[in-house]
């Protein structure tokens, strides 16, 4: 190549074609082409950025079109059957990524890509719903994030068809949460119920192999909705107790006086007031700990073994700090809070944050989202607590609920190496029974709607 270069460059120029004399070659001659094949290998080597025609959005996107926002890039429509490039590598999808809970979730995973930075391509699918306001949302959130992360920001596609979603990891986030509007559990249940179903059969025909994480309420049942739709067992955890260990930890890390990463501990059982903190988990692990702090987090865990959990009694303190912050006396109700020791704050806490005011981001819940995924894509096994569907293999259990589990790339299974108080393991029989209460609650919720909605059809015909 270099010789071929010279010869055209240098050589043939100068070739006194009449004497049919070559040229004599000078030092400089060869030294000429040898920067100059260097520099011609390095442009080569580099690939020019592809110029295309500039092709208007349509007013509205076709059933299963995506609307796909490459890194680098104008938006453009990808019509459903058609191969996009740019939508390559890892693929994270966001259901729900219009509400609040979903667009916290969109920011932190999209904030964190420098963290998958192993993992090639990623893109971020926000799957929304068949409404202007829903679109509208997405396209706007997508604006956002790509001024907010310009040089490190994944790729973003919107879908308004739950048939269009394809991904490694699926986000189910869609639905109601805890709010002025929806106040209880049973509130959720009834609100969310449906959702679970419809969002569960769209899915899996696309996406048998992608890891479900259900984030949405009641996460107990959103696990066992997936899994009856087709989704296998070992594809599908639920991040509520997973949050709530986060939780568990910072409040013992605040009382004790260390960072939150130095401690560890599990919640297991239902998400929320029924969850069942495992005080005989909990480890400090911090070089430089004086006795001083070693003897306070002991007899922590002494006192927190002997208290045991009294569901009735959280739930009065729950209903009471709610009313409290929403009539504006959030000062009093957070002293409330931090009069309790640190497993009832972890479950306290978030009954001010979520009625005290307007609907915040649920900044909180987007971390802990985020923090499982890099998690999933870290190559390891690593122990945490996620709802899993147990099938009488863990003290009988037989349905999703809050138990300690490894999760890694290859999915989710039970950790059979964590090993339990008894009194935890009685709070976690109890937590079981109430999961049993909210499953058949959802069920019934179902079967109502089913109900209505054929009536409704026989009364219209």
């Amino acid at each position: 190549f270099g010789s071929s270069l010279f010869f055209c460059a240098e050589v043939l120029p100068q070739w006194n074609l009449q004497t049919v004399e070559p040229p004599r070659v000078s030092v400089a001659m060869l030294r000429r082409s040898r920067r100059a094949a260097l520099a011609l290998r390095f442009s080569l080597a580099i690939p020019l950025a592809r110029h295309t025609a500039y092709v208007p959005l349509p007013e509205k996107l076709a059933v299963g079109a995506t609307l796909l926002y490459p890194h680098n890039g104008r938006a453009r429509v990808v019509l459903a059957g058609e191969d996009e490039a740019a939508s390559k590598g890892l693929k994270i999808a966001v259901v729900g990524a219009s509400g609040s809970v979903g667009r916290q979730i969109a920011m932190s995973v999209a904030s964190k890509r420098r963290h998958f930075a192993g993992q090639g391509p990623v893109t971020l699918q926000f799957v929304g719903r068949r409404d202007r306001h829903s679109l509208s949302i997405l396209i706007g959130l997508c604006s956002e994030l790509r001024d907010a992360f310009a040089e490190y920001c994944p790729n973003f596609e919107i879908v308004e068809d739950i048939e269009a979603v394809k991904a490694h990891i699926i986000v189910m986030a869609a639905g109601a949460s805890l709010s002025t509007q929806y106040r209880t559990r049973k509130h959720l249940v009834r609100a969310n119920a449906d959702l679970f179903g419809e969002y569960a059969s769209g899915l899996v025909e696309r996406n048998r192999n992608a890891l479900v994480m259900v984030v949405s309420n009641p996460v107990e049942f959103g696990v066992d909705s997936f899994i009856k739709a087709g989704f296998a067992r070992d594809r599908v955890l639920g991040t509520g107790s997973f949050i709530d260990s986060m939780r568990f930890q910072r409040e013992i890390a605040a009382q004790i006086g260390v960072p939150q990463q130095q401690v560890t501990g599990l919640v297991i059982g239902v998400h929320g007031l029924g969850m069942v903190p495992c005080w005989s988990t909990v480890r400090l692990a911090a070089l430089n700990a004086n006795q001083e702090t070693i003897d306070a987090l002991e007899k922590l865990k002494e006192e927190g073994l002997a208290r045991g959990w009294d569901l009735t009694a959280m739930r009065k303190q729950a209903y009471t700090i709610r009313e409290m912050a929403l009539r504006g006396d959030a000062l009093a109700a957070l002293s409330l809070v931090n009069r309790q020791p640190p497993d009832s704050r972890a479950a306290l806490r978030r009954y001010l944050s979520f009625f005290a005011g307007p609907v915040y981001p649920r900044i909180g819940i987007g971390e802990g989202v985020c923090s499982m995924i890099m998690k999933i894509l870290s190559g390891r096994d690593s122990i945490t607590a996620a709802q899993f569907a147990v099938n009488g293999e863990f003290f009988g259990i037989k349905n999703a609920i809050g138990v300690p589990v490894v999760v890694s790339g290859n999915g989710v299974r039970l950790a059979q190496s964590v090993k339990l108080a008894p009194v935890e393991i009685e709070g976690l029989k109890a937590a079981a029974e109430e999961a049993k209460s909210i499953h058949f609650a959802a069920e019934a919720s179902q079967l109502f709607q089913k109900l209505v909605k054929r009536k409704d059809r026989k009364s219209s015909q």
